[in-house]
C-alpha cells in the first residue's frame, strides 16, 4: 500500500484533506499551506472539489461540519469566513456521492469498490428505493454502534442519507412513510421485538441453583415435621 493509500484508513478528514484527495493530490506536504496560496497556484481541481464538498455538507448529502470564523472588521462590518482546516467531512458515503454524479475513477471510489449497475443512477432501470434498501442493509449489518432493533437502525441510516436517494419532502425533511417502507424491505429480523443482549439472558446455571435451593427447603421442612426426607440425589417429587 502506497503512502497515498494510507489515507483510506481515515473515517474523518478535514475539508482541505478531502478536497486534495478527491482532486488527486496527497495532503501530506501541502495541507497546511494550500489555503494560503493564491487561487491560481492551488493544485488543479482543488477549488472545485472544495466547493462541491461544502455544498454536499450544507445539503446533508454528506455528513460533516463547517466551521466559520465570524467577527467585525475595523469599520464595524460583520464577516463570516470558512475555516477549511477545522471543518471536516466523514468519509463514509463519499464514494456513493461521487458515483451518483457520474464519477467513475477517484481516490474515494476504487475500481474494485465501484457500485453495481442496479446502484447506478445512470442506469435506465435504476430504482432509488431499491438502491436505498441495499445500501442501508449493507451499512447497518451487524454494526451495533447504532442502538435499537434492526428496523430502527435501518430507519436511522435512511434518515441520515435521505437526500442521496430522494427520500425527502419538499421542505427538505425526511419522507418518513417511504423510509419506513424501505426499512421493512431491508429488515432481516422479521420476528421484531427488542434486540437480544447478554444482559437479558439468565445465567447458564440459574436452573441448577434454583432446584438446589428447593431441595434444601424440602429437607428442612421434612426434618421439622418428622416426615420423609429426600437426599440431594433423590428425584424431587414435583
Amino acid at each position: 500500500m502506497s503512502e497515498f493509500e494510507y489515507w483510506r484508513l481515515c473515517d474523518q478528514l478535514s475539508l482541505v484533506q478531502a478536497a486534495l484527495l478527491m482532486s488527486g493530490h496527497d495532503p501530506s506536504n501541502i495541507e497546511h499551506e494550500v489555503e494560503r496560496r493564491a487561487f491560481a497556484k492551488q493544485p488543479p481541481g482543488y477549488a472545485a472539489c472544495r466547493q462541491a464538498l461544502i455544498a454536499a455538507i450544507e445539503t446533508k448529502c454528506l455528513r460533516g461540519y463547517l466551521d466559520y470564523d465570524e467577527g467585525c472588521d475595523i469599520n464595524g462590518n460583520s464577516y463570516s469566513s470558512l475555516d477549511a482546516e477545522r471543518s471536516y467531512v466523514l468519509t463514509e458515503g463519499i464514494g456513493d456521492w461521487l458515483f451518483n454524479r457520474g464519477v467513475r475513477s477517484n481516490f474515494f471510489l476504487p475500481e474494485s469498490e465501484a457500485p453495481k449497475e442496479y446502484l447506478d443512477p445512470a442506469n435506465e432501470r435504476f430504482a432509488p428505493k431499491l438502491a436505498a434498501a441495499i445500501r442501508a442493509w449493507e451499512a447497518v449489518g451487524d454494526d451495533r454502534t447504532i442502538k435499537g432493533t434492526p428496523k430502527q437502525r435501518l430507519e436511522k441510516w435512511l434518515r441520515l442519507h435521505a437526500p442521496e436517494y430522494g427520500l425527502t419532502q419538499k421542505d427538505g425533511k425526511p419522507n418518513e412513510s417511504a423510509i419506513q417502507q424501505i426499512a421493512k424491505i431491508a429488515n432481516w429480523n422479521l420476528r421484531g421485538g427488542a434486540p437480544t443482549t447478554l444482559a437479558t439472558q439468565p445465567p447458564a446455571n440459574a436452573n441448577v441453583v434454583g432446584k438446589t435451593a428447593k431441595v434444601f427447603k424440602l429437607k428442612k421442612h421434612a426434618a421439622n415435621s418428622g416426615g420423609a426426607s429426600f437426599e440431594l440425589d433423590d428425584e424431587i417429587p414435583f
